[in-house]
């Protein structure tokens, strides 16, 4: 089964997240993303088009089996990027 989690499908969503937010002047100190693969996925390419930190707390249990090596590069961006205090 081939996942819909895709580098297209991330860059699309992270556009429209931007945008929402110019378009509405929304301004905020730090993204919280309550999983890594998907929500934490996007805080990272938020962040990196923002500027704005993220910090993820994991929630769920999970396997990397049978997770797309394109998924697998961003999970490891996450992990490395993400601001601890």
């Amino acid at each position: 089964a081939r996942s819909w989690y895709s580098p297209v499908f991330y860059r699309i969503i992270t556009k429209l997240l931007v945008g929402y937010f110019k378009k509405r002047k929304l301004k905020f100190d730090l993204i919280h993303a309550q999983s890594i693969i998907h929500a934490g996925i996007w805080a990272f390419l938020f962040s990196g088009k923002t500027g704005v930190p993220y910090v993820f707390t994991e929630h769920d249990q999970f396997s990397l089996k049978g997770v797309h090596s394109f998924n697998l590069g961003l999970i490891k961006k996450v992990l490395d990027n993400a601001k601890v205090r």
